[in-house]
């Protein structure tokens, strides 16, 4: 290097800093020729300083500052060196909450929390959590015992503060019951024969292990789900199991009802998948399941109450003449008891040229009336058409000609039916589905389509002012 010459090497800053804040004092690595430093701090305070390692810097105001340092020889002042580096200031803001973590999920009543929080801005913080009736805390990650709580959902608040000022946070803490909640519980297929194997399945939600019991009719007992009872010896008649879901917080009982008739199991043969759609003046085989010796038959082909067929013997075939969508019913009398059973897919009945190519969907829900969204449109009132235009959705073309539908009833206000129609001024006269108040029903339907994949559906409640919910799931179409 040359002796006259004097080399600035660096300039060695933090590259930002807050308004109102002292910035980290500016380090120079320059030749070791004894030097003399003037600093220059565009907006800052102090404005310049000519101390080589001057003290902390602070700014008024945010924005891009100019930090220069010019470096001059001792022993001849003419012969110097600069460097500039701009400082991005910042204005102090209070503390920026960007998401809070609650585990464990799902958290049960008497376990303990654990709360985070992800927060930037200007350090450093502090903490409050406020849990709804329940204690303040006030580190980050906070934990919580909530060991003497009841199951339910509470508010959580979290206040994060800094030399700017608070921000806070709202969210909820749900604790679940520990002990079993049953969820659901079933027999299939009921109704069912004497002689039968009937499976029994259910599930409960609750804490750890949970183990199932099953109290059969007339003693005996089962274990696990599914469990599997063989009805051989059981007579004729409705029955009741009752179902104990147990853990180590506690048990739940349900009960789960069959019948036990001398005929189940209605039903259309040759429909592939289980969706049932021929055309009209098309002969359908037709099934039944029955014990003992039947004394007569009587048949309900539409579903509409009126049985218009009547024969000593099971009917094999039958010829629909007319479009639509029907449950037939078939009335089995034997010496020991007379029952109706309705078939347990519903006949599509479509004019001679639907085609007969069925192509399956990965399940897919279409409706929701629970979600309100802009397509569902809420709960359908009693005796109100709703049309929903299907294609497009969930890769239902618009030329469908008929869908495979399953529908659900939920929350319904008081027992009715779903018809469903291509049509929604022509509602037909027979019953897609039947349900009762507030209990869930489920079943599936082939239905011809309107224009663009449509179809209308019609809940028939009591009275006008009764509601339902509705969920529609698509699993294949016709073209």
């Amino acid at each position: 290097m040359n002796a006259r010459c004097l080399a600035l090497l660096a300039l060695t800053m933090a590259t930002s800093a807050y308004a109102d804040d002292s910035a980290a004092s500016p380090a120079v690595a320059a030749t070791t020729v004894p030097h003399s430093c003037l600093w220059t701090f565009t907006g800052g305070t102090p404005a310049s300083s000519s101390n080589c390692a001057p003290p902390g810097v602070t700014w008024a105001t945010s924005g891009t500052k100019a930090v220069t340092l010019k470096v001059c020889r001792l022993d001849d002042s003419t012969i110097c060196s600069s460097l500039t580096q701009n400082l991005i200031v910042q204005v102090v803001l209070p503390p920026s909450i960007l998401a809070v973590a609650i585990t464990p999920t799902p958290a049960y009543a008497g376990d303990t929390l654990n709360f985070a929080a992800t927060v930037t801005g200007k350090q450093p913080f502090t903490y409050r959590w406020l849990v709804q009736n329940g204690p303040t805390l006030t580190t980050n990650p906070a934990t919580w015992s909530s060991a003497g709580q009841t199951a339910g959902t509470r508010t959580l608040g979290l206040t994060v503060s800094n030399i700017a000022g608070p921000s806070t946070y709202n969210t909820f803490v749900t604790l679940a019951n520990p002990k079993p909640v049953i969820t659901a519980v079933s027999a299939s297929p009921s109704p069912a024969l004497p002689g039968q194997v009937v499976t029994l399945s259910a599930t409960a939600a609750g804490k750890g292990t949970i183990s199932y019991s099953w109290a059969l009719p007339g003693g005996g007992t089962l274990t696990g789900s599914p469990a599997l009872w063989n009805t051989t010896g059981q007579a004729i008649g409705f029955k009741t199991i009752i179902l104990t879901a147990s853990n180590a917080y506690g048990s739940a009982t349900a009960s789960v009802f069959l019948s036990l008739n001398v005929a189940s199991n209605f039903r259309a043969l040759n429909c592939p998948g289980g969706v049932c759609i021929f055309s009209t003046n098309t002969p359908i085989a037709f099934g039944l399941d029955y014990t003992g010796f039947p004394t007569l038959f009587q048949y309900d082909w539409d579903g509409n109450g009126t049985f218009e067929q009547s024969s000593t013997a099971p009917v094999s075939l039958h010829t629909y003449t007319t479009t639509g969508v029907f449950f037939p019913k078939v009335h089995v009398t034997t010496s020991l008891q007379s029952v109706t059973v309705t078939a347990n897919t519903a006949v599509s009945i479509t004019p001679p040229d639907v085609g007969t190519s069925f192509y399956t969907i990965k399940p897919c829900r279409l409706v929701d009336t629970r979600n309100n969204d802009s397509f569902s449109l809420g709960k359908l009132r009693s005796g109100t058409p709703r049309l929903y235009t299907f294609g497009g959705r969930c890769g239902i073309p618009s030329t469908a000609k008929a869908l495979s539908l399953n529908n659900t009833i939920l929350n319904a206000t008081s027992s009715g039916y779903l018809a469903l129609n291509p049509d929604p001024l022509a509602l037909p006269t027979s019953s897609a589905m039947n349900f009762k108040a507030s209990i869930a029903r489920a079943n599936s339907a082939v239905i011809k389509t309107g224009s663009s994949a449509s179809v209308a559906f019609t809940a028939i409640l009591s009275n006008s002012s009764q509601t339902t919910d509705l969920v529609v799931d698509i699993t294949g179409y016709f073209q």
